[in-house]
């Protein structure tokens, strides 16, 4: 009898564990300085989303938007794969899009699960987030304005061809024409902002002079051994960029451990995240 207690205890145990490892938001807030922030961006206030993969928090996501709707930020940042390029539609994610549009500007870059969608479904998820309001980066930029100023904003979408089998290898001269023809021209002299699915290229990313990455794909390394990532999507133990702040030589990166899962559906140690970000002018 004593042992059906035991085996009963821990089957709980461990159901409470995943259950709290898949659905329990964690919000992880950061304060970026930098002395390039216009004034007017002084204290504003980033929502930073990524890897839902069709999953909900809720009815409609209503734990997420809640969650968000606590901070009020200044704009939302999407660094893809919100679909998942196994299951058919993509209404759990155009939904939350039309509810985070009623309050906040969404700036949304594609991850490898929208690059992967059949060239139609891709086609119909692209025109429904442009007709709803999406500031959609296909390999463009923009500007955020506010009273006379401004910040550059660019997406640099998913690309299967930028996955090196050796990382350091990203920093090449193949590389940098790819990401050169997608970001284009960039002025130093402002404060310049990419959007980029993946955060294992942040060296190639650094050396272009950005000064705030935004990244995610890693989900975190699944399982999280002692703060340290055990898993990328490529393969890779231990990968370098998984989670938090990350200094470069010229700017910071910020990556995402993701909202849901694809492939390996397991997450320990490695809560779903909501990345906060208050940027700060440097004196």
């Amino acid at each position: 009898m004593i042992y059906i207690i035991y085996i009963l205890v821990i089957t709980i145990f461990l159901f409470c564990f995943i259950y709290i490892n898949f659905n329990v938001l964690q919000v992880s807030h950061y304060i970026v300085e930098n002395e390039k922030l216009p004034n007017e961006f002084d204290s504003y206030k980033i929502i930073h989303l990524s890897d839902l993969h069709l999953k909900e928090f809720g009815k409609n996501n209503c734990e997420l938007l809640s969650k968000i709707d606590a901070i009020s930020p200044d704009v939302i940042f999407i660094t893809g794969d919100m679909v998942y390029k196994r299951k058919n539609g993509f209404d759990v994610v155009t939904t939350l899009m039309e509810n985070l549009l009623k309050k906040y500007s969404v700036y949304y870059v594609l991850g490898n699960h929208e690059v992967a969608l059949r060239y139609n479904q891709l086609k119909e998820f692209c025109n429904r987030l442009k007709e709803m309001g999406v500031n959609l980066l296909l390999d463009n930029n923009t500007r955020i304005n506010k009273n006379g100023e401004h910040l550059n904003i660019y997406g640099a979408n998913f690309k299967f061809n930028m996955e090196p089998k050796k990382v350091n290898e990203i920093v090449n001269e193949k590389y940098s024409r790819i990401l050169k023809k997608q970001i284009g021209n960039i002025d130093e002299s402002n404060f310049n902002i990419l959007l980029a699915h993946d955060p294992l290229n942040y060296e190639l990313y650094d050396k272009f002079k950005f000064d705030l990455v935004f990244s995610g794909h890693v989900h975190g390394g699944a399982i999280r051994i002692f703060g340290k990532a055990l898993f990328s999507p490529r393969r890779l133990l231990f990968p370098k960029y998984s989670s938090g702040v990350y200094n470069g030589k010229n700017g910071k990166m910020i990556v995402s451990r993701g909202l849901g899962n694809s492939t390996l559906k397991f997450r320990m140690f490695n809560l779903p995240e909501i990345v906060y970000v208050i940027l700060k002018k440097k004196i």
